[in-house]
């Protein structure tokens, strides 16, 4: 081995090294820990199965299901101990059967290997030493163990490519599933609701009191408080319609200058290191060379080039600006005295000024006045509320003095209204939590809610808007008696009636169809409407059909009829199998491939499984039950599993 490797990596310093390095590093897919000197937990006939396998495998299975969302939350630790520990075992038989048929690898077959990795290589394409030595270094590895390891992997790969050599799926059994997942049909259905039935009373209040004793939890009141708002908001304290045309006319001309886009101009630029260059590119553009050129000329292209549409304070160099805002289009323009240097410019389009009309304005300048105003009467106004909270005055006396709105609401907990209809706040749940942290009759400070718009032409501005608010009762949570609960017991019983009735009425359908009736007649029955289905495959989901019926559809041959959950809990459907189109492997010859590979995949799967399985009940297996043990609890404890 030492001579092959000797071969592959010429030149490093010294066999040892080469050796080592080569181990490690020898098909980096392999897990470095499986192998070592650690105590054996167990031996297969004449292997055995390090504590560090066991460990390492381990701990990356807790890992991986620890993080997996949606985790079953009864998974047992012992049974992924138990399984880890099955998959060392069986693999140690096919490495003991290996060595039985004293397969082997050769140490060229090894070196070449190594050298064939990309992973191993510099940036010379080549063995890179440094590469190695930094990740031997990380490793802390056995450099003989991790060898035995690739050998081993090498080895069993052998005898394992033997086992499966050969096997292909049966041309019946890629057929049945070929027909099997490609199989169609043509469903006529039902669907059976509270229409279907025969009016029926409401129940007494005994039966109600009944079906509410037996659902209580259904019918928990849960907290609720009122509070009374007063929301000061510059938009609503001063609307834009009380702004006068004078007031506009004055903030526009006072503004003028916001209302206003300076000209643009697209401006072009050629740099050059002389003064005297620069002179004979524009007499060259006069002798009728093209502006492109010279720039070709000089390299330049590109945003070194185009300067792009821009004002006259968007040039940094105040020559060029002024050469390009007095220069006209498409006329060449040497500065002598730019910044860095002497340039030729040219401009190309120019965009003129442009004023908004005050027509155009005055939407946006009405209400930027009359936000403004808005935030000017909030400051006094907070005052004056502050006040009369000082003085022991209610929110409510405290709105009708200043003539503001005043907004009574109920809350729960999740912002909803006391009947469970959603409602629109100032504040949101920052409202919410805050008026379930406060005691009735108290004057909290306001929620300051900060908002942000656009005023005038382009400016955007922040303002303020405040929300005093005041619990005014508060009811906890409570169980809910039949008189308060009355109007929901009796819709709840009602739904839970009509999925009773509904479905003893829709099994009695489905055996007058089992019978030989047919399925318009029944749908006649019940005022229904017979709809169809056309080529339906297994787990398709088509509109009102739900997973359960399509499957249902699929159970027997044409003409089988089944009753299903409909839709909606409160309807059935029923079902007919109308028409049954099993496909031919042959018409589509690129699926019958894929499914013959895919079958084919399995089978070898499955027969490695069995062969692995049988080479471990063939040979001894002796466990070290108190390792195994340790080291499952030490991972358990470490990790996120239960």
């Amino acid at each position: 081995m030492s001579d092959a490797l000797r071969r592959v990596a010429t030149g490093w310093p010294g066999k040892a090294f080469v050796l080592l390095v080569a181990t490690l590093f020898a098909g980096w897919g392999l897990i470095a820990v499986f192998i070592g000197h650690s105590a054996a937990i167990a031996t297969v006939g004449g292997e055995r199965v390090s504590a560090r396998q066991f460990d390492y495998l381990l701990q990356q299975r807790t890992s991986r299901l620890s993080h997996l969302p949606g985790r079953p939350a009864d998974l047992d630790p012992s049974d992924l101990s138990r399984q880890t520990l099955h998959e060392l075992v069986t693999r140690a038989a096919l490495a003991d059967e290996a060595q039985r048929l004293r397969l082997g690898v050769s140490d060229d077959i090894l070196g070449r290997f190594l050298a064939a990795n990309p992973a191993f290589r510099g940036m010379t394409g080549s063995f890179d030493a440094g590469i190695f030595q930094s990740a031997l270094g990380n490793a802390g590895l056995s450099s003989g163990d991790y060898f035995r390891a690739l050998n081993s992997q090498l080895v069993t790969g052998q005898l394992t490519s033997a086992v499966l050599a050969g096997p292909s799926a049966p041309h019946l059994l890629a057929d049945a599933l070929y027909k099997y997942s490609k199989e169609e049909r043509n469903l006529s259905y039902v669907l059976v609701g509270p229409a279907a039935l025969a009016p029926f009373p409401d129940p007494d209040d005994s039966v109600l009191q009944a079906f509410l004793d037996s659902h209580k939890t259904a019918f928990e009141a849960p907290e609720t408080r009122t509070c009374g708002l007063v929301v000061l908001d510059p938009d609503q304290l001063v609307k834009p319609q009380a702004i006068s045309d004078e007031e506009v006319a004055a903030a526009y001309q006072a503004r003028k200058t916001e209302f206003t886009r300076p000209e643009r101009r697209s401006v072009q630029r050629i740099p050059f290191g002389s003064s005297a260059e620069a002179e004979a590119a524009i007499k060259s553009l006069r002798s009728g060379r093209s502006f492109e050129e010279i720039a070709r000329d000089q390299g330049v292209s590109g945003p070194s080039l185009e300067l792009g549409f821009i004002p006259k304070s968007g040039l940094d160099d105040p020559a060029i600006a002024d050469a390009a805002f007095s220069a006209k289009a498409n006329k060449p323009v040497l500065v002598p005295n730019g910044r860095f240097g002497p340039v030729v410019i040219r401009v190309t389009a120019i965009q003129p000024e442009r004023v908004l009309p005050i027509a155009q304005a005055t939407l946006r300048l009405r209400a930027q006045i009359a936000r403004t105003k808005g935030r000017n009467m909030i400051s006094e106004l907070r005052g004056k509320i502050e006040a009369g909270e000082a003085a022991g005055q209610s929110l409510e006396t405290i709105a009708q003095t200043l003539s503001l709105d005043y907004r009574v609401l109920g809350l729960q907990r999740d912002g909803s209204a006391p009947s469970g209809t959603p409602q629109d706040l100032p504040g949101g749940r920052d409202l919410v939590q805050a008026v379930f942290a406060a005691k009735p009759g108290d004057h909290p400070d306001p929620l300051r809610l900060r908002q942000s718009g656009y005023a005038f032409y382009e400016a955007l501005m922040q303002q303020d808007k405040f929300v005093y608010y005041q619990v005014l009762s508060s009811t906890p949570a409570h169980q809910q008696g039949l008189t308060e609960a009355h109007d929901r017991v009796l819709t709840a019983w009602r739904q839970q009636e009509n999925q009773k009735r509904v479905a003893e009425r829709a099994r009695q359908l489905l055996q007058q169809l089992a019978s030989g009736r047919a399925l318009d007649a029944v749908a006649s029955e019940i005022g229904a409407e017979v709809k169809t289905a056309d080529h339906l495959r297994r787990g398709s989901h088509p509109g009102e059909l739900t997973p359960e019926a399509v499957s249902k559809g699929f159970i027997g041959p044409r003409g089988t009829v089944a009753l299903a959950n409909g839709p909606h809990p409160e309807t059935r459907t029923l079902l007919r199998v109308d028409e049954v189109n099993w496909p031919e492997m042959a018409d589509d010859p690129a699926e019958a491939r894929a499914v013959n590979r895919q079958l084919a995949r399995e089978i070898r799967a499955d027969l490695l499984h069995v062969y692995r399985e049988r080479l471990a009940e063939d040979r001894p297996v002796r466990l070290n039950q108190v390792a195994i043990d340790e080291t499952a609890a030490r991972i358990q404890s470490a990790s996120a599993l239960p």
